[in-house]
C-alpha cells in the first residue's frame, strides 16, 4: 500500500484532481458557515451534549459521540468547532475513498472519476450530517474509512489493515449501534481477503470479526448492567423491536397466555388484549410513533410500569424496554410469514423513499448546560437560510437516478459474471462493494424502518463506488470495441 500508492498521489494528474477537489471543499465550508450560523440540533441532541458535559451514562444512545464531543471541547469550546473538524474529516475520508477506489480498480476514465469525487464532496446529506449536533457526522465519516480499508484488504491482504479495521468497527459500534451491520460485511470480505493464505489463518482472520461481535455485545450488556441495574444490549432496542412487532397486532392479540412464560410478559399481553384495536396501525409502526407517542400503549405502559416501581424514568425506561423486547420475540416467532410481509418488506422499501431534511427547521432553544459548556448567549437559534430546502427537488431526482442506475450496474455485473471471477481482484473489490450495500441495506431493515435521512448514510460510500467502477469498466469496453470496428 505505501510505496505504490504513495507513487500514484504524486503523479500530475491525482495531485491536479486532489487541488480541484481541495478547493471545491473549502468552497462548501465557507459557505455554510456564512449561511448556517448555528449547528443544526434535534431533539436526541440534548442527551448528547449533557452525556458529554456530566460525564453520565446515556441510557438512550451510545456513549461514543459524546466522548468525542468531550474530545473536541478540550481543544476548543467553541460549538462551531465541531463542523470544522467534521467536515475536514469528513473530506479526508472521501479523498482516502475516491483516490483508492481509483487506484485499486483502475478507473482510467478521468469524467467517470472526477464525477466520482464531485458526488461524495457535494453530497448535501453528508455535507449537513456534519453541521449536525448528532452522531451521524462522524459515523459516516468512521464507515467511509471502514469501507476504504475493507477495500484494501481486498487489494492486498495485510494484517496491520485488519487490526486498524478491527479498532474502528469497535468505535463505530460506540457510535452507533449500527456499526453492527459491518461485522458479517467485514467477516466476507476477510473471507474473501484471506483464502489465499493457509487455512488455519483464513479461518482465523473470517471468524475475527464475528468474535470481535461477541466482545462488543457482552461489553456493552455488561456496562449497560452497570449503569442502569437492567440485563440488556440495549433498551433501545427493545422499544424498536416492540415497534416494529407491533404491525401483527391486533391479530396478535389471540396469543394464549399460556405462550408466555414470565408473569411480566402475562401482564403486558393482557394490557395489550384490553387497548382498542385501532390502537394498532401499520402506519404507526412504520413511523415509530410507538416508540415515542405517549398517547399509544406502550408509553401508557411504561407509565404505569414507573408509577409501581421505584425506579426513575430512564431505568424504568431501560427495563421496559428489555420487557418489550422479549414480549416482541413470542409475536414474530407465532407470526414469521405475516412479520416478513407486514413489516420486512415495507421497511426493505422504506429505504429507497426520499426523506427531507426536518432538522434545518428545528429552532436551537438554549440551555444551561450549553451556556457553560459552549458559551452560548441567545436564548434561541433560529436558521433562516433555506438552501437545503430549496435543493429537495434536485436532491431527489439524484436519489432516483441514482438507484436506477445502480439497479443496471447490479444486473450488468451479474450478467457478465465469468467462470473463475473470484480469482480477479478487482472482481472481488467490486463484489465486496455490492455486499456492504446489501447487508448494511439489510441489516438497516430489519432493525428499523427508514424514517430519516439519516439512517441510510452508511449505504452512500458502498453505491457511488460500484456505480462509477462499473460505468467505467462500460465505458472502457465500448472505447475498446468502438476502436476495434
Amino acid at each position: 500500500m505505501k510505496t505504490g500508492f504513495l507513487r500514484f498521489m504524486k503523479e500530475r494528474q491525482q495531485v491536479n484532481c486532489f487541488m480541484l477537489f481541495s478547493i471545491i471543499a473549502v468552497v462548501i465550508c465557507v459557505l455554510m458557515r456564512v449561511f448556517y450560523t448555528f449547528p443544526f440540533s434535534y431533539p436526541d441532541t440534548g442527551s448528547y451534549v449533557l452525556s458529554a458535559v456530566t460525564g453520565s451514562f446515556n441510557v438512550y444512545r451510545p456513549m461514543g459521540y459524546s466522548n468525542y464531543l468531550r474530545f473536541l471541547h478540550c481543544i476548543s469550546d467553541s460549538i462551531y468547532f465541531i463542523f470544522y473538524v467534521n467536515y475536514v474529516l469528513l473530506f479526508l475520508s472521501e479523498m482516502f475513498l475516491v483516490f483508492s477506489v481509483k487506484y485499486l480498480a483502475k478507473i482510467n476514465n478521468t469524467a467517470v472519476f472526477i464525477l466520482f469525487g464531485l458526488l461524495l464532496l457535494t453530497n448535501a446529506r453528508l455535507v449537513f450530517a456534519c453541521n449536525l449536533l448528532m452522531s451521524d457526522g462522524i459515523f459516516s465519516i468512521m464507515s467511509i474509512v471502514s469501507f476504504t480499508l475493507l477495500l484494501w484488504l481486498v487489494y492486498k491482504p495485510s494484517y496491520f489493515i485488519a487490526l486498524v479495521s478491527m479498532i474502528l468497527m469497535v468505535l463505530m459500534c460506540r457510535v452507533r449501534y449500527s456499526g453492527l451491520f459491518f461485522i458479517p460485511v467485514t467477516a466476507l470480505v476477510y473471507f474473501l481477503s484471506f483464502k489465499e493464505k493457509n487455512k488455519y489463518i483464513h479461518l482465523l482472520f473470517t471468524l475475527l470479526p464475528l468474535l470481535t461481535g461477541v466482545y462488543i455485545y457482552s461489553s456493552t450488556k455488561q456496562d449497560f448492567k452497570n449503569n442502569t441495574h437492567v440485563d440488556s444490549f440495549s433498551g433501545f432496542g427493545g422499544w424498536q423491536s416492540i415497534n416494529n412487532a407491533s404491525v401483527l397486532l391486533p391479530e396478535a392479540k389471540q396469543i394464549p397466555l399460556s405462550k408466555f412464560k414470565s408473569q411480566q410478559l402475562k401482564s403486558l399481553h393482557s394490557f395489550i388484549q384490553s387497548c382498542p384495536d385501532d390502537m394498532f396501525q401499520d402506519k404507526y409502526a412504520m413511523s415509530t410513533n410507538y416508540m415515542w407517542n405517549n398517547d399509544l400503549p406502550y408509553k401508557i405502559y411504561n407509565r404505569y410500569l414507573l408509577d409501581h416501581s421505584s425506579r426513575d424514568y430512564q431505568t424504568q425506561w431501560a427495563a421496559s424496554g428489555k420487557l418489550f423486547g422479549e414480549y416482541s420475540k413470542v409475536l414474530i416467532k407465532e407470526y414469521p410469514f405475516r412479520y416478513a410481509s407486514k413489516y420486512v418488506l415495507p421497511s426493505i422499501v422504506s429505504n429507497f423513499k426520499f426523506k427531507a431534511f426536518e432538522e434545518n427547521s428545528i429552532d436551537f432553544e438554549n440551555e444551561p448546560m450549553y451556556q457553560q459548556y459552549y458559551g452560548l448567549t441567545e436564548d434561541k437559534y433560529t436558521q433562516s437560510c433555506k438552501f437545503f430546502e430549496i435543493i429537495e427537488p434536485i436532491r431527489k431526482i439524484l436519489q432516483i437516478c441514482l438507484w436506477i442506475i445502480m439497479l443496471a450496474s447490479s444486473v450488468l455485473f451479474l450478467l457478465t459474471t465469468k467462470k473463475g471471477a473470484l480469482k480477479d481482484k478487482t472482481y472481488i473489490l467490486k463484489l465486496s462493494m455490492l455486499l456492504t450495500l446489501l447487508v448494511v441495506l439489510g441489516g438497516q431493515s430489519l432493525s428499523s424502518p427508514n424514517t430519516t435521512w439519516r439512517y441510510t448514510l452508511p449505504l452512500f460510500a458502498p453505491m457511488i463506488s460500484f456505480i462509477c467502477c462499473e460505468c467505467d469498466r462500460l465505458l472502457g469496453a465500448l472505447r475498446i470495441k468502438n476502436g476495434a470496428e
